[in-house]
Formats: structure tokens, sequence, C-alpha cells
């Protein structure tokens, strides 16, 4: 009887530890994930402040640009999206953080070599 009394004791212990363990487990696994989500905010904080930045000195450029652009449109050749000129926020913000996962490099980097943060599209017409 003693014995069965002793075994019946270790496997309600190594139960217990087994549940402890799964709890903890568990436990770890949101605090990563916690981690993460804040890395993910920070990065998304600075990275929408990267592309502000950005988009505010495109900005300033804009209507040059744009009148000089128009300045060349004619019967054969005009401007297409121009409501599109200008990238979005969130848009911006979206690509300075996959370009910089993409090319393994710093969001100011990543936002440095953003190339379209304004942008035109010129349509030429076909000769026939």
């Amino acid at each position: 009887m003693g014995n069965k009394r002793f075994f019946k004791k270790i496997l309600v212990l190594i139960f217990a530890a087994l549940a402890f363990s799964a709890f903890a487990k568990g436990k770890s696994d949101k605090d990563q994930q916690a981690g993460q989500n804040v890395q993910q905010t920070a990065e998304q904080s600075q990275a929408t402040l990267l592309a502000e930045q950005r988009l505010q000195k495109a900005k300033e450029v804009e209507p040059a640009i744009t009148a000089a652009l128009k300045s060349i449109e004619s019967e054969k050749a005009h401007l297409e999206g121009l409501e599109f000129r200008l990238k979005s926020v969130e848009s911006l913000t979206r690509k300075i953080i996959t370009d910089s996962h993409d090319m393994e490099v710093s969001l100011e980097e990543a936002a440095a070599n953003i190339k379209d943060v304004l942008r035109y599209t010129l349509v030429k017409e076909q000769s026939q």
C-alpha cells in the first residue's frame, strides 16, 4: 500500500512539473511577443517620422516640378494620375520598413534610398 501512495505522489509531482513547465513556456512566449510588439511599434514610429520628413521635403519642391512637367504636355503626351504624385505617409512608412529589412540597412538609410516619394506618369500617345 505504501508503494502505491509513493508512486501516486511521484505522478502528481511529475504532472505538476509538466504543468508548470507549460505555463512558464507560455508566459515566456507571451513576454517575447510583447517585446516584439514594442520593437515593431518603435520601428513603426521611427519609420513614420522619416516618411513625414521625406514627404515634407517633396511637398516643398512639388509645385515647381509639377508646373515644369505640365509645361511639356501636348496633344501627344499628357500627365496621368497627378493625384497620386505624392506617396501617402502610410505607403512610404511601409516601404521604408520593408526596404530596411530587405536590404538589411537602417531605417534612415532605407528612407534616403527611396526615389519615388514624388512620382509622375507622362503618357505619350502612339503615332499612327
